[in-house]
């Protein structure tokens, strides 16, 4: 599937409900969602592999994996409203090629042990101090091969976090991320801040 066509298609989805601040809950748009995962296509692979979509909310990165022929999905939320809205963007999809799990990411959280790769755009930790942790300590503990991270490019940590648990860390491309102005605390309409989509590997 071309990029142009996967952003389309991703970009139908219905939209993350994003009710809470506390949550870090921001949609990844089409486009963005898009143009990662073609590139972890291209460098990775995602056809045939089984994936987990850590705090998957809507379900557009793993939606995103399926569509590109991933053969299962395991999709994490612990939103029920998120999840509501994750049915409905699953209704097109064969239910034997993924499972939702509604439960929150914490240090207890373990992965099923067939997983081969791991998703996620955790929380950055700008609510909730170290939010992320849970969210790596998960993916990096699990027996995936891979792990792709979306994050603010102003993170230091996650260089040292895969290197202190053996993983090699690099970083695939910089982008702009769109924060619509849904929170009391945002003062103008549409704000945009720089992330960086990183690949984790044994």
């Amino acid at each position: 599937m071309k990029t142009k066509h996967l952003a389309m298609h991703l970009s139908s989805l219905e939209q993350h409900p994003q009710l809470s601040v506390a949550l870090e809950q921001y949609q990844t748009e089409g486009a963005l969602a898009a143009r990662w995962l073609t590139v972890i296509e291209q460098q990775y692979q995602i056809d045939d592999v089984i994936v987990a979509d850590l705090g998957c909310g809507n379900g557009i990165l793993g939606i995103g994996c399926l569509l590109l022929g991933a053969e299962h999905v395991t999709f994490i939320e612990s939103d029920v409203n998120a999840i509501e809205i994750l049915h409905n963007n699953l209704k097109d999809i064969p239910s034997e090629r993924y499972t939702i799990v509604h439960q929150s990411i914490d240090e207890g959280t373990v992965l099923p042990s067939n997983i081969q790769m791991v998703i996620m755009n955790p929380p950055w930790g700008v609510q909730k101090s170290m939010a992320d942790r849970a969210f790596f300590n998960t993916a990096l503990s699990c027996m995936a091969s891979s792990v792709h991270v979306l994050h603010s490019s102003e993170a230091q940590h996650i260089q040292t976090l895969a290197k202190d648990m053996g993983w090699s860390c690099q970083k695939l491309f910089n982008d702009q991320f769109r924060l619509p102005a849904i929170y009391q605390h945002h003062q103008s309409r549409q704000q945009s801040t720089s992330i960086s989509c990183w690949a984790l590997t044994r």
